[in-house]
C-alpha cells in the first residue's frame, strides 16, 4: 500500500528522500512530525512532544542486523546511548505510543 507522506523537500539537509534514498518509507508519517534525518543514521527519524522516532524498512532491518523496524527514544537523549523507550516492528504501536506520551520538560 502507497503512503502520501509530507513533503520534507523545504530541508535538503533533513529529507529523508536525500538523507536515506535506498530506505522505503512504507508507513503514513504523520504531519506534524518534522522530520531530523541525518545522513549518518542507519535510518531516517522523525521528531514530536520531545520524542525522537526512527523508522527503517525490512531490507534495512535484515542488512542492518537490527531487532526491530521502529524505535522510540527522548530526543534530547540522541547520540548518548540511553535505552530505548519503544522497540517495536508494530507501526500501530508507535502511534499510540506517541499519542499517549506527555511533553515532558527537563528540568535544568
Amino acid at each position: 500500500m502507497k503512503h502520501i507522506n509530507r513533503d520534507y523537500s523545504e530541508n535538503p539537509y533533513t529529507d529523508p528522500k536525500n538523507t536515506h534514498p535506498s530506505i522505503t518509507l512504507d508507513v503514513a508519517i504523520p504531519h506534524t512530525w518534522e522530520s531530523v534525518s541525518y545522513k549518518n543514521d542507519v535510518c531516517p527519524s522523525f521528531t514530536v512532544k520531545n520524542l525522537q522516532i526512527f523508522i527503517c524498512d525490512d531490507e534495512t532491518k535484515k542488512l542492518e542486523e537490527l531487532h526491530t523496524k521502529y524505535s522510540v527514544m527522548y530526543e534530547d537523549d540522541y547520540g548518548c546511548g540511553y535505552d530505548d523507550l519503544l522497540l517495536t516492528d508494530d507501526w500501530s504501536e508507535v502511534l499510540l505510543f506517541v499519542q499517549l506520551h506527555k511533553f515532558e520538560e527537563y528540568a535544568q
